[in-house]
């Protein structure tokens, strides 16, 4: 049984009108046609009844299928989701309010991801001096007794008769050669390495540049039996760059910077006859946010070796002046620097979706993208001034929802008009 409703609406539509007695009452309503509407009890088995349900497919384009229905199960409570991941299609049935919610949702999160450009110049600088200057003298003089030639004695040893005899051909005198040599000798090198790689990659993505070598490494591996097997691995010696760009809505750019740069310093040879290397390596690693074409420099990766060696005569060399004669040094000034400059340039940023799709009525917990409750603007009934005739009110005009009870599932249709003066609708 209906019960009576009576109210008094000023500018509002009849479908607010409607809606307002619906809710207020736990009824809901569905359209039969253009002059029918049934109305039914807003409960579970009713709403599994009579509520329209929509099938929808949503092709995303730029979104993952499976994190979106996760979001519509989570956000909508809709159970009838189907993921098609080769098709990158998602399949909803739900009823309009909610498809409606749905497609709000899917537009906010189907957007083409952020790409930029990183345009990388490295530049190894390197500056090696050396110079060699002095007079090389003979670092050991030897003066020996040889035997006769043509005697039996043993070479280095003389007998008591060549002992007798002794003459200078007995006297072996033996010194280094060259006896004086004259080292004059300076080399000035600079080197400029340059490498500049323009890389594309989108936003919390991550990109690898390796210029350089891959230097084989041998492993040896002796089995129980005597078999012998070797393995090779191989090791990135070079320049290596890792970035991770993530690019903000206001068209900056932060950039996740791993750099390394390493080159084989020196071989060494193990007992058992395997190679081994040692490497040199210079590392930095920053995060920093750049705008839109901004460079940025980063130095300061500086290995510097200077050697100094000398020869000298005992005694001879410590004279002044004189003592450069009797001296020899070897000088050596080996510096290298590595600098980076990255210049980020953004192609392609998130479109923000206007006000719209950011915010919008989702419903109730209980009916998700129902259209709300917009109260009609109803007006009390008041006392007409004593000027004007006060309306009469007759409530038997309300008399048929009550008289004429009749099943709830039936269409009904609008009271016959009431006898005598009725309230003016405005």
């Amino acid at each position: 049984m209906f019960p009576a409703v009576v109210m008094f609406v000023r500018d509002t539509g009849i479908d607010e009108v409607i809606r307002f007695v619906l809710v207020t009452n736990q009824l809901d309503k569905r359209v039969l046609n253009e002059n029918t509407i049934l109305i039914y009890p807003n409960t579970p088995q009713k709403t599994r009844d009579y509520k329209d349900l929509v099938v929808r497919s949503f092709y995303l384009a730029n979104a993952d299928a499976k994190q979106t229905a996760t979001m519509v199960r989570q956000l909508v409570k809709t159970r009838d989701l189907y993921v098609d991941e080769k098709l990158n299609l998602l399949v909803m049935r739900d009823t309009p309010e909610a498809i409606a919610v749905a497609e709000k949702l899917i537009a906010n999160q189907d957007l083409g991801e952020a790409e930029v450009v990183l345009e990388v110049e490295v530049m190894e600088v390197g500056y090696s001096k050396l110079q060699s200057l002095g007079i090389q003298w003979p670092t050991q003089i030897s003066a020996g007794v040889a035997g006769l030639s043509t005697g039996t004695a043993t070479p280095g040893q003389i007998t008591g008769t060549e002992a007798k005899h002794f003459n200078g051909d007995l006297v072996r005198l033996n010194i280094t050669d060259p006896i004086v040599a004259l080292n004059a000798k300076q080399q000035n090198s600079r080197t400029n390495v340059l490498a500049n790689p323009r890389i594309r990659v989108k936003s919390r993505e991550k990109a690898k540049i390796h210029i350089g070598d891959r230097v084989p490494v041998i492993t040896t591996t002796a089995g129980a039996t005597g078999f012998v097997s070797e393995s090779v691995n191989y090791l990135d010696v070079g320049l290596k760059l890792e970035v991770e760009p993530q690019v903000y809505l206001e068209d900056d750019v932060g950039i996740k910077i791993g750099l390394e740069v390493s080159n084989i310093s020196q071989q060494i040879k193990t007992s058992s006859g395997t190679t081994a290397y040692q490497v040199g390596t210079r590392n930095a690693n920053t995060v920093l946010r750049l705008k839109d074409g901004e460079t940025q420099v980063l130095a300061g990766l500086i290995n510097d070796e200077d050697r100094r060696s000398a020869n000298r005569v005992p005694g001879l060399a410590e004279l002044p002046l004189l003592g450069r004669l009797f001296n020899e040094s070897d000088d050596t000034v080996n510096k290298t620097e590595v600098v980076l400059l990255i210049t980020p340039h953004v192609v392609r940023n998130v479109e923000r979706p206007g006000v719209r799709l950011e915010q919008f009525s989702s419903g109730t917990e209980a009916e998700v993208g129902g259209a709300g409750m917009a109260a009609p603007n109803i007006q009390p009934a008041i006392s007409a001034p004593p000027s004007q005739p006060q309306p009469a009110i007759n409530p038997p005009a309300a008399q048929p929802f009550e008289s004429q009870p009749r099943p709830l599932d039936t269409p009904i249709s609008p009271p016959p008009p009431a006898a005598g003066p009725q309230p003016k609708q405005q």
